[in-house]
């Protein structure tokens, strides 16, 4: 099945709301003005009934050149997201079960588990004013997580953008 996650088009806190192919929300993403103005960029992910799922925050400390972002469920960490490469476009995610890599170009991603592709990433074809980005995930029971890795690479792009 296939998701739209659409960043609001005015939003001082960088929410955004996800939508089924049947234009029903999803997923609620909120963040928190304060921190966004100073590049903490925090957002929680919650369900269509407020129910906080996950919540994602730029790491403040990485290496030089790259940057992160954490995602955090029940108050504890459970996954880095990271920036992989410096002159292609990729992304690590480590430590929710085997590593997970994202590559492509632009947004064109492909999400791989191992070898294997357990999702895509791309840019909506409608003409916004906004950031939307469509994603496929194979398994449904992948759907949240995802949610939270595709906000995750979002904030490391807006950190990059805003440096």
């Amino acid at each position: 099945m296939k998701y739209t996650v659409k960043n609001k088009a005015i939003s001082l806190n960088g929410g955004s709301i996800v939508y089924n192919e049947k234009h029903e929300i999803v997923f609620k993403v909120s963040g928190n003005f304060i921190k966004n103005i100073f590049g903490f960029h925090t957002k929680k992910i919650k369900d269509k009934d407020g129910k906080k799922l996950f919540v994602v925050r730029n790491k403040f400390w990485h290496k030089p050149f790259f940057r992160s972002a954490i995602i955090y469920a029940n108050g504890k960490k459970i996954a880095t997201v990271t920036n992989s490469h410096l002159i292609k476009n990729g992304y690590e995610v480590i430590g929710a079960t085997e590593p997970i890599t994202v590559e492509g170009t632009g947004w064109n991603l492909d999400i791989k588990l191992g070898n294997k592709i357990i999702g895509k990433i791309e840019p909506s074809k409608e003409i916004n004013f906004n950031n939307t980005y469509v994603f496929e995930a194979k398994d449904q029971e992948d759907v949240p997580f995802l949610v939270a890795m595709l906000i995750a690479i979002d904030n490391i792009h807006d950190a990059h953008r805003n440096r």
